[in-house]
């Protein structure tokens, strides 16, 4: 729906941008059907909106203020006789656009308007450019249903079925994304259909079965005697950090990412207490510590300086914090025998929460996923003193396994 209103320079100037990743439409109270286009970023476009042959269409006229209202309104009368003598010259333009685009270019578009985390945009372009290189100059209106289906085949005997399917799972986002950045005025895309889609009609996705490797228990008490060794290490080295950032991992259930880029600004150790603001979901995470993690990050506290928690060593690094620090791991493994991930880390907190009977909602909360349907989580309000005691409990489960505790 469009806000009648009288257009003014003064008043139009005001107008505020949209939410991001949607439109306001303004409709002048003197010339019905001329409108006010303003994005999240506050572009502001002159549009024509009227019904041709049973559709509503949307007509760009120019933009405000570049564009006068006295200007649009007279370019609003002229393009009305342009429809009403059949002349659709708009459609076959942006018809043409739609069909020059390439895969390189709609890619570029698609990184620079998405908010993106570093590391996705990393993964997403090392696939455009490894595995869809060869298309990257090829107009999206040529990249077939068939050779998609051809190419995912390919991936799959080359590259593994997990890059296969993430390879396709990339290429329909960025076509997903062009299909709405090349529609005509009634909304309707101008590209053919994803044909990615293809994959899921003829049920050829390869769906790799999933990890489910944790450590288990008889392996936790040489898994965290190994851990022990790096963490007595000399304070700054990455060995030492390693052992600590391994420690907090597997007793919050933490992501690897999120513990390793932790900043001391997120950390209140006064309320034994982190924060995660920028996470996987893009919800925050807050989590209580338990007895032994404040004595671990106090210790880092008194020795480590700086901006994180888990700072890298030396100059020149390219990230400021600790990252996959694979020798140490490589250590661990060989002084425990364990073979595992970092990822297995959180599985192994989530395993043990489980044994141990955590209410399904306090586990949600600790691991931040989400719990039940929408309605019924706004109605359970788990704050940190109520996820207090499910989070010692199983700090003191591990430490005692290991024996530690």
């Amino acid at each position: 729906m469009a806000t009648a209103m009288r257009f003014t320079k003064k008043a139009l100037d005001k107008l505020s941008p949209a939410p991001p990743g949607k439109r306001d439409y303004y409709e002048d109270s003197r010339v019905p059907g001329l409108r006010l286009s303003v994005t999240g970023k506050g572009t502001k476009s002159w549009v024509l909106q009227r019904r041709v042959e049973g559709r509503v269409r949307r007509f760009t006229l120019g933009n405000f203020p570049e564009i006068s209202i006295e200007n649009a309104r007279k370019r609003y009368e002229r393009k009305q006789a342009e429809i009403a003598n059949g002349d659709d010259g708009d459609r076959k333009q942006q018809q043409k656009k739609a069909r020059r685009a390439t895969l390189g270019d709609v890619f570029d578009d698609f990184l620079e308007a998405r908010t993106l985390k570093p590391s996705t945009v990393k993964t997403y372009t090392q696939i455009m450019n490894t595995a869809l290189g060869d298309w990257l100059k090829t107009p999206l209106a040529d990249i077939t249903k068939q050779k998609v289906g051809e190419r995912h085949t390919h991936l799959t005997r080359n590259s593994g079925a997990a890059y296969a399917d993430s390879a396709m799972r990339t290429l329909s986002t960025v076509w997903n994304y062009a299909e709405g950045l090349h529609e005509d005025d009634s909304g309707e895309s101008l590209l053919p259909s994803n044909p990615v889609k293809r994959l899921s009609k003829t049920r050829t996705w390869n769906r790799p079965k999933a990890r489910i490797t944790y450590i288990k228990e008889h392996q936790l008490k040489d898994w965290f005697a190994a851990v022990e060794k790096l963490r007595g290490e000399p304070w700054g080295t990455v060995a030492q950090s390693t052992g600590d950032w391994l420690t907090l991992v597997i007793l919050t259930g933490m992501r690897s990412t999120e513990a390793a880029s932790l900043p001391w600004s997120q950390v209140d150790l006064k309320d034994r207490a982190l924060f995660i603001t920028d996470t996987k979901n893009h919800q925050e995470l807050h989590l209580p510590l338990s007895d032994y993690l404040c004595k671990v990050l106090k210790a880092r506290e008194k020795k480590i300086k700086g901006k994180y928690v888990f700072p890298s060593s030396g100059r020149g690094k390219k990230t400021p914090y600790l990252k996959d620090p694979r020798t140490h791991i490589n250590h661990v493994i060989e002084a425990s025998g364990v073979q595992f991930t970092i990822h297995d880390l959180r599985r192994t907190f989530t395993t043990s929460a489980e044994r141990l009977g955590l209410p399904p909602y306090a586990l949600s909360r600790l691991i931040n996923h989400q719990y039940g349907h929408p309605m019924t989580r706004q109605y359970i309000i788990t704050d940190l003193d109520r996820l207090r005691s499910p989070m010692q409990e199983v700090t003191d489960y591990m430490l005692k396994t290991a024996g530690l505790r």
